[in-house]
Order: C-alpha cells, then structure tokens, then sequence
C-alpha cells in the first residue's frame, strides 16, 4: 500500500511539473520507447477526464417495435413518446386497439420526428415528438379514432392543443373508443346501453352498443353499409364513409367478412330517414365473433 501511495504522489508530481515538455517531447520519441508511454500519459492527465457528448437528436428513424399506443422504439435503440397524446395502459379498455392502430400506422417504416426542441426528452431519457408516417400524423389519427384523448403537457405539448382537440372532437361527440369510458381518473365516460338491433329506433341521439348478426355487406361507391336485416330502410345500419373506410383498410380489416357474423358496434344511433343507423369511422367501434 506504502509503494502503491509513494508511485501515485511521484507521478502525479512528475505530470503536473512536467506535463508541457513531456508533450512536446513525445512527438519526437519513437513509438515504442517506454519514455514515450510515460509522456502520452502526461497527456493524457494534462486533458482531464473525458466528458461523454449527450446523444445526438434525430429527425428521422426506423420503427423497430411498438410499446404501446403512444410509444415507440427505433433501430437505433432510441424510445419515442407521442407528444400531445395519451393511449389507454396496458390493462385499461381499448389498450389493445390503440397499440394496434399504432403498429400498423408505424412499425417497420421510416417516420419523421418533431421533436421538441425546448425540453427533446422526459425524465425517462426517451425522446419528445410529434411523429409522422408517410404523410400521416400519428397522434392525429390515434386522437380521430378514438384510441386516444388529448394530453397538452408544457411546452411542447400546448403548441398544437387546439389543433388536436379539434381532432379528438368527433370521437368524442359520438362517444366512441376512449370516450366510452372514464378516464384513468375516473372522469368522463358516457353511460352506454346495450342492446340489439331492434331496439336502435327506441334510442336514437343515445350512444350504444348494437350486437346482432349481419345480414349483409353493400357497396355504394366509397361507402359501406352493414345491414343488421333484408329490409335496409328500415333496419338497424352501420355506415362507414370514405375516411372510415381508410382506417380500416390500414389495419388490414376486410369488413365483406363480417356477412354472416354476429359483431357489436359502438356509437351514436341517429335517423337518416327511415333507416336508423351509427357511423362507424374507426376500427375500434367495431367488434366480432
């Protein structure tokens, strides 16, 4: 221990005195001679500890793998949280539809990241972003259908409140997905009632839950309509429109195959005429056997 001490006072004494004539000396000895080891070592003390640089900041990446609905890994290994957003926790309703959604919207793409350049991570060191797949806002289509509720924590979380809300607004009026439920607080939430198609005409404005057995699917340009009974004037249907139509092929969904079927849609019942029917426009609505 004494000759341990005695070696590290003598070298740190000989760096510090001579610290400046062994560097400028250590250019001109050959690489292998032992003196010049002993200099480079000099240098090196001269320099100080070395200070890791903070991770580099991407604008882009690979989707590796979806956590869950707002959160992301890249190839890189970096973590990604959706800014503006919060998806159901593992264990809460429609947990499952939102990471889906998620999946299908980013895995194994290349997405464009906005991150936040005031605060670019949270505690947890993963980076603050808004992300984009191939043209598609993520946290937008999440928050449309119903797979999301809006979450505007400062700073960057704010700039596009408004925005946002706005996109969250026809989920919410139609009490679909997240919005047919309370919140992990316990807030909100719309009292859905379930029942069959008959009984959608006793319950029109209501938000509901239609279970019965599809008697047919039809086509009418870019529209779908899923007959709960032959006469369609009159019988309970569920219509997706042409944006409807788009999130449910983006999640590899072939409604033609729900003839035949017993399913449950979730939304609000209105009249159109004498037909009694929900618009359906995400996939989280729809349930079947």
């Amino acid at each position: 221990m004494v000759t341990f001490l005695r070696r590290f006072v003598f070298n740190t004494l000989y760096c510090s005195a001579f610290v400046s004539f062994a560097t400028a000396l250590a250019i001109l000895l050959p690489a292998g001679s032992g003196l010049f080891a002993v200099c480079r070592s000099c240098e090196a003390y001269a320099a100080g500890p070395v200070r890791s640089q903070a991770p580099a900041i991407p604008s882009s990446g690979r989707v590796a793998w979806v956590i869950d609905g707002d959160t992301v890994v890249l190839d890189s290994g970096e973590k990604v949280r959706y800014l503006g957003v919060d998806t159901p926790e593992f264990g809460r309703p429609f947990y499952d539809g939102a990471s889906g959604r998620n999946r299908a919207l980013t895995e194994g793409k290349v997405v464009r990241l906005e991150v936040c350049k005031e605060e670019p991570r949270d505690k947890y060191g993963r980076l603050l972003a808004y992300v984009y797949a191939g043209g598609v806002d993520v946290s937008a289509a999440l928050l449309r259908e119903g797979l999301a509720r809006p979450l505007a924590i400062p700073p960057c979380g704010r700039r596009r409140a408004a925005e946002l809300k706005e996109a969250a607004s026809s989920a919410k009026a139609k009490g679909v997905g997240v919005w047919s439920v309370a919140d992990k607080a316990g807030r909100g939430g719309l009292k859905v009632v379930e029942i069959s198609p008959d009984q959608a005409l006793k319950h029109i404005g209501a938000v509901a839950t239609v279970t019965g057995e599809v008697f047919n699917v039809h086509t009418a340009g870019q529209t779908v309509f899923i007959n709960f009974g032959n006469d369609w004037r009159r019988t309970f249907t569920a219509v997706i429109f042409t944006e409807g139509l788009s999130a449910f092929k983006a999640a590899g969904i072939d409604i033609k195959r729900y003839k035949g079927r017993r399913i449950s849609v979730t939304g609000r019942i209105k009249s159109h005429g004498e037909r009694v029917e929900m618009v359906v426009s995400a996939p989280s609505q729809l349930k079947g056997d």
